[in-house]
């Protein structure tokens, strides 16, 4: 309570409104008990009697044995199978996906693919660093995926969206400054310089590079004239063409031992490369007599970026609802889980074994990963302690991962013991086709949900809010191991979020109740830059549409029918990671693609394999 009080007081102080009411949030939690014990206060005329108060006024009682709970038991007979007009819904949803993949909406970001493996974005990288008179080889080095996104590009793809179409707005990335990227990382532990170098992850062709040079390191200190002429140098051997472009800026910085010059040319008005008030900008730095960086941006007008990042009423609104929804969706699982372990109704010894595997397999994706550790690694400290204080988080992680799955286990098994039960081979028979229809409506959802979201995007671009995330999966030494050992994971946690919302349906007292809980719910649909009004209901009419086509699925057509759930989050978890590796172009990413879908097919196969085995029983028996 203390340190958020002081946390609280800090806010207060600031002079930004999100800043300002956080603080209040916070400082009003720290109240709300003694708002509590004064209401409670006036209500009853005073405090209550000490007597019988104190814990050694009550004897404490007798301890009652408490039996285990019983092995949870499934009967197949109870389950209902789909009625013929749901049997046809499921079929109708599953052709509107297939109509879905008729329709072609424009996509950001999906060009460039990575076609090129990491190590020959490495090997190119490798091959700039030699023109630079550079050797690869006295370097530690770490290439990973990596996306220009953050800052000036989201903001420049948010500007193009308000003037331009999607499609527009992804050729002037494409063409000027490729969103995915390959980047190489050379470092040398405990010096601080290093170099980054960005390969277009299609042609190999470097985009960009960023060199950390020390404050004490030596170099010429040239006239603004000289310096401008080592910058057209490199340009020219880079591959940018700054004739026609005039130099905007020319800023120079004296250092203990060089200077350093930062020079910006810009695109004249009428290029293709600008839109609006936008300009198309080429930087190089040149620290002594050498270019140490070069980047492509766009300079945006700062009116236009002042208004966009100022937080208002809608932005902060949405802020704060997404949090109090987090915030109670959270104590709702914990109370629940509490409640259910005091009351003895979880069955400890199946939710630790329901729990281990998805815990154990924890470490999987770290592990297969591990060099990607080294993006982050600060040189100021020696690697191998580096490495240590993160084998010490994966260590963390595994035994936070178990907390978490035994958690999710107990929830789940608490909430409806069956469940697991009902995935044994001599219970899924009569759920089995009912299950397969489910998976194949709730496809048909995903794809119908995703092409609406596209064509609305193209229909109304400047309300569009997209967002990017670099690929680590295809960094991964086995990105089908990796993207399995996640699903499992994701399948249980998933599984125990949709009993817990199940279980809060149906214990809410009135059902008109369920009308606003269910509204404000899906604040935390919304993507976080949500920012004008526009932009709000148009977010806010496809977070419904989501969540109402989740809703018929599983209240129409999977209902009861535990292995239709199992199967859809098993698809649903890796429909992400397929897609990913499909999209690539890489042949090798591919294979490992076509791992994870043989992986889906797998398991449709385990879950209708009772009822293919019964029917082919009864036609030998009818032969």
């Amino acid at each position: 309570s203390v340190d958020a009080m002081y946390s609280a007081m800090l806010l207060l102080r600031s002079h930004h409104l999100y800043f300002k009411l956080s603080g209040a949030a916070s400082a009003g939690f720290i109240v709300l008990p003694v708002l509590v014990a004064l209401g409670a206060y006036i209500a009853r005329g005073g405090f209550e009697p000490e007597a019988g108060l104190l814990n050694e006024d009550e004897a404490p009682p007798e301890p009652e044995p408490q039996a285990a709970p019983p092995e949870p038991a499934f009967s197949a007979s109870r389950y209902a199978p789909l009625s013929m007009r749901r049997r046809l819904l499921a079929l109708a949803l599953a052709g509107a996906g297939l109509l879905a993949l008729l329709v072609h909406p424009s996509r950001f970001g999906e060009s460039p693919a990575y076609k090129l493996s990491g190590g020959q974005a490495k090997a190119a990288a490798d091959a700039f660093l030699k023109t630079r008179g550079l050797d690869p080889g006295v370097f530690r080095t770490v290439t990973f995926p990596s996306v220009h996104w953050g800052g000036d590009d989201s903001q420049a793809a948010k500007y193009f969206l308000e003037r331009s179409s999607v499609a527009k707005t992804a050729a002037m990335f494409e063409r000027n400054r490729p969103v995915q990227v390959w980047d190489t990382r050379y470092f040398k532990p405990l010096e601080r310089e290093e170099v980054t170098v960005a390969v277009q992850p299609e042609s190999g062709k470097v985009t960009g590079f960023q060199t950390e040079v020390t404050e004490d390191q030596p170099g010429a200190d040239l006239t603004p004239e000289q310096a401008q002429q080592v910058a057209l140098t490199f340009a020219s051997s880079f591959g940018w063409d700054l004739s026609a472009m005039p130099l905007k800026e020319k800023n120079s910085e004296k250092k203990k031992a060089r200077r350093d010059y930062t020079l910006v040319w810009e695109a004249p008005p009428g290029d293709a490369r600008n839109m609006g008030e936008a300009r198309y900008r080429d930087e190089i730095v040149v620290s002594g007599d050498r270019a140490t960086a070069a980047r492509s941006y766009w300079k945006l007008p700062e009116a236009w970026t002042r208004e966009r990042d100022r937080q208002n009423g809608i932005s902060v609104a949405i802020t704060a609802l997404r949090l109090a929804v987090m915030a109670g969706a959270a104590v709702w699982g914990l109370w629940l889980l509490v409640y259910r372990t005091r009351a003895g109704l979880v069955p400890w010894r199946a939710t630790l074994r329901l729990a281990a595997i998805p815990a154990a397999l924890a470490v999987v994706a770290p592990l297969l990963s591990l060099p990607l550790l080294l993006t982050a690694y600060p040189t100021a400290i020696p690697l191998e302690t580096y490495q240590a204080m993160e084998y010490a988080m994966l260590a963390m992680s595994v035994i936070f991962a178990f907390i978490v799955m035994v958690a999710a286990a107990a929830l789940l098994l608490s909430l409806f013991p069956e469940s697991v039960a009902s995935l044994r081979a001599a219970h899924r028979g009569p759920l089995a086709w009912d299950a397969a229809l489910t998976l194949l409506a709730a496809g048909g959802v995903f794809a119908a949900v995703g092409a609406l979201r596209g064509a609305l995007y193209d229909a109304f671009p400047a309300q569009a809010l997209l967002s990017m995330d670099s690929p680590n999966l295809i960094a991964s030494a086995s990105p089908a191991l990796a993207a399995l050992a996640d699903a499992t994971r994701s399948v249980l946690t998933s599984a125990a979020a949709l009993a817990a919302i199940v279980t809060a349906v149906r214990e809410v007292p009135k059902r008109w109740m369920l009308v606003p809980l269910a509204l404000a719910a899906l604040f935390v649909l919304l993507p976080p830059e949500t920012h004008t009004a526009a932009e709000f209901a148009l977010q806010y009419g496809l977070a419904a549409t989501r969540a109402g086509a989740a809703v018929l699925l599983c209240g129409w057509i999977a209902r009861g029918n535990y292995l239709a759930y199992a199967l859809a989050l098993w698809a649903a978890a890796l429909r992400g990671p397929m897609g990913q590796l499909f999209a690539t172009g890489n042949p090798v990413l591919r294979m490992q693609a076509w791992m994870v879908a043989a992986a889906v097919a797998l398991a449709v196969l385990w879950g209708c394999y009772p009822a293919l085995r019964s029917r082919g029983s009864a036609s030998e028996a009818k032969s």
